[in-house]
């Protein structure tokens, strides 16, 4: 699907997603602004693309057949959320739905609330330039 959304993609990005998809590596490339909407791309050229390693946002992904706008989950500024228990409740009051990192399982002991295993953000890498630049450093090495 990210093919669909990237602009004349550089060999480069096509080597990242074969190495690091599905996982924590999000590429910022040059995107089809005629197809992605202002807002999403922050009014720039360029767009921000990640495709998780989570079995159950990838069988979403799936049967929506379209590509899931997932912002951070949570506000700027507040420590990155790795348990459903670390969500801010003010935040989880303006959405509709939270889907937990993993499926309950009594046995597990998170208890079934959610727990992230990596605890890192994504790397985020722009590749919208030549040579490449790590925006983030996260849970990929490059």
């Amino acid at each position: 699907m990210a093919l669909t959304y990237y602009l004349d993609i550089p060999d480069i990005v096509r080597h990242l997603m074969r190495e690091y998809w599905p996982g924590a590596l999000t590429i910022v490339a040059p995107c089809k602004i005629n197809v992605i909407y202002s807002p999403i791309r922050g009014g720039g050229k360029n767009i921000g693309l990640r495709m998780p390693n989570h079995p159950v946002i990838l069988e979403i992904i799936k049967r929506v057949g379209v590509p899931i706008l997932g912002p951070s989950a949570n506000f700027h500024g507040d420590p990155t959320p790795y348990s459903i228990r670390d969500l801010n409740p003010e935040l989880v009051k303006l959405v509709d739905y939270v889907v937990p990192a993993r499926l309950p399982a009594p046995e597990r002991s998170d208890g079934g609330q959610g727990e992230c295993t990596v605890k890192q953000p994504s790397t985020v890498v722009d590749c919208s330039a030549t040579p490449y630049k790590i925006i983030r450093k996260g849970a990929v090495i490059l």
